[in-house]
């Protein structure tokens, strides 16, 4: 009986050994389970980390492909800046001038007046329009058209039809209009020579106190004139300045009863608009 019952308590403690060892392991499960749980969320964290990267490779490729858009668009606005058109080509040139007829003839059914000596020294005032037809290798070629006046004022002599002669105070009005081309070339930056060729209509208006004196003439002219483009810029959308122009002119007329010929010289200036 005293064996039995030491069997049985044996038995009794080994059934209670089973259930602490089977308790511990679930403690030990449940102990193990929230590092699993670290270790899920650092490995989904890492593998964050390592899709990250790809990201970030992405970003420096849109940085740099920003970069090189910007570059881009710089270089089209600088190209655009020194390629105008349109109205922006135009070239605007005021100008002033020093004229002297050499031969400055108008005949009327009354009176045959000569200018020549008392036009001297006419101050005269003009403003162009040009704009660039072609350039290359230094050499570049425009058109323009001009507008000029003069005015002088003096005693002049004054022959009649019947062969007499009087002297007037005569006021000479002379108005011109034309158009022409110029080309020029690039010796330096800051000077180009240039050859052109006008031809147009100049209205000439004489008035004095004698009767029949009064009268408007048109006359046809054409012109050579050469000179000198100094200190020129390159054009560019900010840039207003082209340079001063210091030149001479030859007209002559043609197909007229009225003879004209003269010479002048003239300072001027290119505006780029």
């Amino acid at each position: 009986m005293k064996q039995v019952g030491l069997f049985l308590l044996l038995l009794s403690a080994l059934s209670l050994g089973d259930e602490g060892h089977n308790h511990g392991e679930e403690e030990a499960g449940h102990s193990h389970a929230p590092a699993k749980v670290k270790k899920s969320r650092k490995a989904v964290k890492e593998g964050v980390g390592e899709d990250a990267a790809p990201a970030e490779k992405e970003s420096e490729f849109h940085v740099e492909k920003g970069m090189l858009e910007t570059i881009y668009q710089g270089s089209v606005s600088q190209t655009a800046a020194t390629m105008p058109n349109g109205l922006s080509s135009l070239v605007v040139s005021p100008q002033i001038a020093i004229t002297s007829p050499h031969k400055l003839r108008l005949v009327n059914n009354y009176f045959d007046v000569s200018h020549t000596d008392s036009l001297q020294g006419v101050p005269a005032f003009g403003i162009g329009v040009g704009a660039p037809l072609w350039s290359g290798s230094g050499f570049s070629l425009s058109s323009a058209g001009k507008v000029g006046y003069a005015f002088r004022e003096s005693i002049t002599q004054v022959k009649s039809s019947s062969g007499s002669t009087f002297a007037d105070l005569v006021k000479v009005h002379w108005l011109s209009v034309g158009a022409g081309l110029t080309a020029d070339y690039e010796v330096l930056t800051w000077l180009r020579p240039f050859l052109g060729g006008d031809a147009g209509m100049q209205w000439i208006y004489q008035s004095g106190k004698l009767d029949g004196l009064e009268q408007g003439f048109w006359v046809p002219y054409y012109e050579a004139k050469a000179g000198l483009t100094l200190f020129s810029r390159p054009r560019t959308l900010s840039e207003w300045f082209g340079g001063v122009t210091v030149g001479g002119s030859l007209r002559r007329s043609f197909a007229s009863q009225q003879e004209t010929e003269s010479s002048s010289v003239d300072v001027g200036l290119s505006v780029y608009l």
